[in-house]
């Protein structure tokens, strides 16, 4: 089937690796460099998330985040409401929110995405723009990841960000994928 899945074509790759119990592994075109879209999300939280503490006495509003033509969840609070970076590190993982990941990228320097990248040996990702709606007919297209790379930031957050966990956990539960896992506590991965 996955095979299948890949024969002929450029643009899939897949990989599906055990984390703990009996080792699994299937894999096919994964170095292959694919648009990354919102899982590059994942790299921006992870290095967001590390970055906490420089950002825990700064707020953000709303009213000044948001500037997308895409539904942002941003839209639903009342423009008095005041984030926290940690809320918006949430609000990007858990709804893919644009506005929230881009005032992320926006804060964190340059050099913190490339040192996580090389300290984690993924040699195939590039986040050259943000997700606004500017960059995502058309920069955004170089934003490339492998699946070996995602791959190897998902493991770093299953082993090492258990906030990150929760709340990608929440966002399952949020799409009644529950009934699908072994545990709502303790999703396969």
């Amino acid at each position: 089937m996955v095979d299948e899945f890949v024969s002929g074509r450029c643009d899939r790759s897949v990989l599906v690796q055990s984390l703990r119990g009996k080792r699994i592994e299937v894999a096919r075109n994964t170095r292959t460099r694919l648009q990354g879209a919102s899982l590059l999300k994942l790299l921006v939280t992870v290095v967001a998330r590390r970055a906490e503490a420089e950002f825990q006495s700064r707020t953000w509003w709303p009213r000044e985040i948001h500037d997308s033509r895409f539904p942002s969840v941003l839209a639903a609070f009342d423009p008095s409401t005041e984030l926290s970076w940690g809320d918006l590190i949430g609000l990007s993982l858990i709804t893919s929110d644009n506005d929230a990941a881009n005032v992320l990228l926006s804060e964190l320097p340059e050099e913190s995405i490339d040192a996580f990248l090389s300290e984690a040996g993924c040699r195939g990702t590039s986040l050259t723009s943000d997700f606004s709606d500017l960059n995502l007919s058309g920069l955004s297209r170089e934003n490339l990841i492998t699946a070996e790379d995602i791959s190897r930031i998902l493991t770093i957050i299953y082993r090492s960000e258990p906030r990150i966990c929760s709340q990608m956990t929440n966002d399952l539960r949020n799409q009644r994928i529950p009934r699908l896992l072994e545990s709502p506590r303790q999703p396969p991965v």
